[in-house]
């Protein structure tokens, strides 16, 4: 539920059948061109997911960091295969590789007139590095590739200051909704 969420009491209903409101998430956005050049990141490579053995590599970064649960998981790969790996897809994954070892991921939507950037993560590791900075930019870019001019995402606590650092701007908070 956000601001613009239609009809205005979409928070009333979902609460009304049982859903509850899982927190705060801040929405920020920033126009594709106004990005900062982060440091480079000695000896990343960011590789787009183009077949199952890369998706699968996707997922052993993405899911014990990111996804809620195994069936979470199981659904996104079914999408994820569903959508397939082209150029034109609507959405596209990528993995970041620090001297070889998958050690991040992000994924780009391009839908409803923005670039949305999701599922950023770097394993512990790897963290604090300017790795997340670095998979952020290389997604919000290959957005503007393809037409878009503004990119927007859902920050978390950790990844906040890293957003903020490269010039996105809050504008909402987002309550996602789910089951008790």
């Amino acid at each position: 539920v956000m601001p613009s969420s239609q009809p205005s009491d979409l928070a009333d209903r979902l609460t009304a059948r049982g859903l509850v409101d899982d927190g705060r998430w801040p929405g920020y956005a920033i126009a594709t061109d106004a990005l900062a050049d982060p440091p480079p990141v000695d000896g990343l490579e960011i590789r787009r997911v183009g077949t199952l053995e890369q998706l699968d590599t996707y997922i052993g970064v993405y899911a014990p960091i990111l996804s809620p649960s195994p069936a979470f998981t199981e659904l996104f790969v079914r999408a994820a295969k569903r959508i397939g790996f082209g150029d034109d897809v609507p959405e596209e994954h990528h993995v970041g590789f620090l001297h070889g070892e998958p050690v991040a991921t992000v994924s780009l939507v391009t839908a409803g007139g923005s670039a949305g950037i999701y599922n950023v993560t770097t394993v512990e590791a790897a963290r604090r590095l300017g790795i997340g900075a670095a998979m952020t930019i290389a997604a919000v870019r290959r957005g503007a590739e393809r037409g878009f001019s503004l990119a927007t995402l859902q920050a978390s606590s950790m990844g906040r200051p890293v957003y903020e650092r490269l010039g996105f701007q809050f504008v909402c908070d987002l309550h996602p909704y789910r089951e008790r």
